[in-house]
């Protein structure tokens, strides 16, 4: 169902039922009104009579009229059936009109009854004499003419506004439908869109209760086409990076398939070895990178760094153990907590990870790496022979190898740990070391919590 549809629906059905509670309002309100009016009029009338009574009938002695026969309407629109009148003077009905004949007598005080007289229901104001005479006085009125008048007056408020409501709901569709024009004109661009435009709506002739919705729309197209430009780039990445260690390995076994010589068949099976030693390298930087750049949801788990460390040096272990090197980590003086911070540890052990791979690979064969762990950084040293101005100027490229490099690296380590750094808020920075001489001593790398 529309939204269209559905307020629509929501204001036929609701429209009655707020007029029912309105004029179920009016009616009490009326029926209220109409009651403290006529029982006002009640009061009144019998203190009349009571005046004007003779005053021999306090003591019975005054000669009584009789009761008037019953005529028809005294013209106009009056009904006097709906009104009664009785006198007694002690228990003895001295005087009454044709329907104050049928009122009952009452013992006791002053004040108002509902009496039934003849299936009806009455309203009686009984009027002892105020002298304290044995003269009693009861003023009646059928209800029924109350309730008359009560419906009388709300018919005809009610009756004009019923005969409004098509009109009213033909306002209000027409109304429903044009506020709701600019959310079909959004939908109608969307679905007139190519699926390859990912631009953003913007806000602009746009109402402002739709702002925040066409801004999260924006913002989804904007994290969707990011994704997909990452993805393309994978792509990409991977039929250009994977097409030359996968061409090696095949040489390398076309050599071993056809080669006789075992001199030969030595070279070219060392050959496959290091070509799929490669491949599977580039493929798992490849993957860690492309982990990298989809964590937007990232975790905010608090970091332990004695396992993330421990977990980054168990994965570089086999180019560890291939180079020969040391690694050493220095953690911080008791008491001191090693760099708190929340995020995500395995990201946090990859870049690691990564930075100690490429200590160990750029460094000698043998050498030492040493990563130092403070209360606001982490830094890791190797013995190297450092960054020159070439590499420096293309650091953090995807797939930047510096030239000559003899190494098998992808060139996606330091990327990765840029974007990791990035996603937790980390600054990193590579600086050269130098010997007391002024020699190379090597790459420091430091990793930096960002200050609030």
């Amino acid at each position: 169902m529309t939204l269209q549809r559905r307020l629509l629906l929501y204001m036929t059905v609701m429209a009655p039922l707020v007029w029912a509670l309105a004029a179920g309002v009016a009616w009490w309100r009326a029926q209220h009104e109409i009651d403290e009016l006529y029982d006002t009029e009640l009061v009144r009338l019998s203190r009349q009579v009571l005046s004007l009574l003779p005053p021999g009938m306090a003591s019975g002695r005054a000669d009584v009229p009789a009761a008037p026969a019953a005529t028809g309407p005294a013209g106009g629109s009056a009904e006097l059936q709906t009104l009664s009148v009785a006198v007694w003077i002690g228990d003895r009905r001295v005087l009454s009109d044709t329907e104050g004949a049928a009122l009952p007598w009452r013992d006791g005080g002053d004040g108002f009854a509902d009496v039934p007289i003849d299936g009806r229901r009455w309203r009686v104001y009984y009027l002892r004499d105020p002298a304290g005479g044995p003269r009693r006085v009861a003023v009646g009125q059928d209800l029924s003419e109350r309730a008359e008048l009560a419906e009388g007056l709300l018919l005809s408020q009610l009756l004009p506004w019923v005969a409004m409501l098509p009109i009213l709901m033909g306002a209000l569709w027409f109304a429903v439908r044009h506020a709701l024009a600019p959310l079909r004109s959004i939908s109608q661009t969307l679905e007139q869109r190519d699926a390859n435009d990912l631009r953003p709506i913007g806000s602009q002739d746009v109402p402002a209760d739709l702002v925040p919705l066409v801004g999260s729309i924006d913002r989804l197209l904007l994290r969707v086409d990011d994704a997909i430009r990452q993805e393309r780039r994978f792509t990409a990445d991977a039929a250009h990076e994977l097409r030359t260690p996968i061409a090696t390995a095949r040489a390398h076994w076309d050599a071993l398939r056809l080669s006789r010589e075992p001199a030969d068949r030595e070279r070219a099976a060392t050959g496959v070895s290091a070509g799929l030693q490669r491949l599977a390298h580039l493929v798992s930087q490849m993957l860690a990178m492309a982990r990298a750049d989809a964590s937007t949801g990232l975790r905010h788990d608090p970091i332990e760094w004695h396992a993330v460390i421990g977990q980054a040096i168990e994965d570089a272990l086999p180019v560890i153990e291939a180079h020969d090197a040391q690694v050493s980590v220095d953690w911080p003086e008791t008491g001191v907590e090693p760099m708190p911070m929340a995020g995500d540890p395995g990201l946090l052990a990859s870049m690691l990870r990564n930075l100690v791979d490429n200590a160990v690979r750029y460094g000698p064969t043998g050498g030492r790496v040493t990563l130092r762990v403070g209360a606001d950084r982490l830094v890791v040293e190797d013995e190297g022979p450092g960054l020159d101005e070439t590499t420096r100027a293309h650091l953090g490229e995807r797939f930047h190898r510096s030239a000559g490099s003899r190494q098998t690296g992808s060139g996606l380590g330091v990327s990765i740990a840029e974007r990791v750094c990035t996603l937790h808020g980390l600054d990193i920075t590579f600086e050269n070391r130098t010997t007391a001489e002024g020699g190379p001593a090597g790459l420091q790398v430091t990793v930096l919590r960002a200050r609030a």
